[in-house]
């Protein structure tokens, strides 16, 4: 059986609560991912720029100034194959709205196993 999923696949996840981010570690490590982690937009950028970041994670609301989308855009001018997700607990038609103009594919919280894997495996080249 070929692995779900590219070992080493470089993956960040970007979240302002320490709980997710290392949720989201475990999953993806145990997934065979090399994964990095954020709390805010800059230090998810300064990563971007110092690793081969393939997939992001970003959690749409996000403490201080920026939100999950701005996050995208900036590591998309950094990183401009990337394949990335923002996670929301927002289900609003707006939040919906703001995700497909960004071209974002948008995964509600709780993420389960399938939802990831089928993101690390159907990733954009």
């Amino acid at each position: 059986d070929a692995p779900p999923v590219t070992p080493g696949l470089m993956v960040l996840v970007l979240d302002d609560q320490a709980m997710v981010r290392q949720s989201m570690t475990v999953l993806l490590r145990q997934l065979g991912c090399m994964v990095f982690s954020a709390e805010t937009v800059e230090q998810a950028m300064a990563i971007a720029r110092q690793n081969a970041i393939q997939v992001l994670f970003a959690d749409q609301r996000l403490c201080g100034t920026g939100t999950g989308i701005d996050a995208i855009r900036h590591i998309r001018a950094i990183r401009p194959t990337i394949t990335a997700v923002l996670v929301t607990g927002d289900t609003t038609p707006d939040r919906m709205q703001q995700a497909r103009q960004a071209d974002v594919r948008l995964l509600h919280k709780p993420l389960s196993l399938e939802q990831v894997t089928d993101v690390l495996q159907t990733r954009r080249h």
